[in-house]
């Protein structure tokens, strides 16, 4: 049985937190699977410095399911600079789907009503909830949709796959998408992350930024 770890990358230079995440065996050495940002960050300080000085082990011989917690709790505490997401990349699939998920049991069906009744999408719901859409689906419609979940608990079903039309398309988080930009987030990982499709996105960083296309996005931010 593996034992799992969490770990701390650091600046030896002045001893900053850079990044924090879950692993097993090598995991915590393996600077190519980066983002591109932190990624190039290591790369600078590797002229100078070990992996070893580097990579810090924070607690050692955890269950996976105990790394995971403790992940997501560091990562919401000291909010590391190069951490995208807020814990759990990485993670065996299975910790993050339906009732394998470590929250499964403790998930409130009146908070995830209430989320979705102000107008959260699914995907901003499972965030706050600190699960996956796939959870969600699991534990309250595993054999419905969620248009008709919602349609049972009089709640507006917004589809969240068409721009403009987008339930929370007019509560577009630009600071937040800013901050996932500057930390190599990509499209996919914003749809996931801010709760609104790529064509939501598309059509809200262009009006937002007055930009026509991602690279002059990149440029302009």
């Amino acid at each position: 049985m593996n034992r799992f770890y969490v770990y701390k990358l650091i600046n030896p230079y002045n001893n900053s937190l850079l990044y924090i995440g879950k692993g097993t065996n090598k995991r915590r050495f393996d600077f190519k699977l980066r983002n591109n940002h932190l990624r190039n960050k290591l790369n600078k300080i590797l002229e100078k410095y070990n992996k070893e000085d580097i990579s810090v082990i924070i607690e050692d011989h955890l269950t996976s399911e105990d790394a995971y917690k403790l992940e997501i709790e560091l990562i919401a505490k000291y909010n590391p600079r190069y951490n995208i997401c807020r814990g759990g990349e990485g993670i065996d699939p299975a910790l993050v789907k339906g009732e394998k998920n470590v929250n499964y049991k403790q998930i409130d069906k009146n908070e995830y009503i209430k989320l979705l009744s102000e107008g959260k999408s699914n995907g901003e719901a499972a965030t706050e909830l600190g699960v996956s859409q796939n959870t969600l689906k699991s534990k309250f419609y595993p054999k419905s949709t969620l248009k008709q979940f919602c349609k049972d608990h009089a709640i507006q079903y917004y589809n969240t796959q068409s721009g403009n039309k987008n339930g929370n398309y007019k509560m577009f988080p630009k600071e937040r998408f800013v901050e996932l930009i500057k930390k190599g987030a990509g499209l996919t990982l914003l749809e996931k992350e801010l709760g609104l499709s790529k064509r939501c996105l598309i059509i809200k960083y262009r009006e937002e930024f007055n930009v026509s296309s991602w690279k002059d996005l990149l440029e302009k931010i």
